[in-house]
């Protein structure tokens, strides 16, 4: 794993701890995992899949699950495709709930 990528991912996990976002149960875990898959991004396919996940989470948990929930997928999208979500994920979940880019 490239150098830049273990760097980020340490981040990551940094920032998460600091904010004291708990580890996700499996279900969120799942949820994080659907984040960090690339997708089809032809016609907003998954920009739509991403914000309807981020409309969900903010009704579970507002934007501390949703943050929490980043942060997982951001770490595994790193760990196995060696690619960062984060800023396009945050740039999907803009306006909804208190979520700011």
């Amino acid at each position: 794993m490239a150098d830049w990528v273990e760097q980020r991912i340490a981040r990551v996990m940094e920032t998460s701890r600091l904010l004291g976002e708990p580890p996700l149960p499996p279900h969120l875990r799942f949820v994080a995992a659907r984040l960090a898959k690339p997708g089809p991004s032809a016609l907003g396919i998954r920009r739509r899949r991403v914000r309807r996940i981020g409309r969900r989470l903010h009704k579970a948990g507002g934007v501390p699950l949703m943050r929490a929930v980043l942060h997982q997928a951001e770490v595994l999208s790193l760990r196995l495709h060696s690619a960062t979500v984060l800023r396009d994920i945050e740039q999907d979940w803009n306006g909804i709930g208190g979520w700011r880019n």
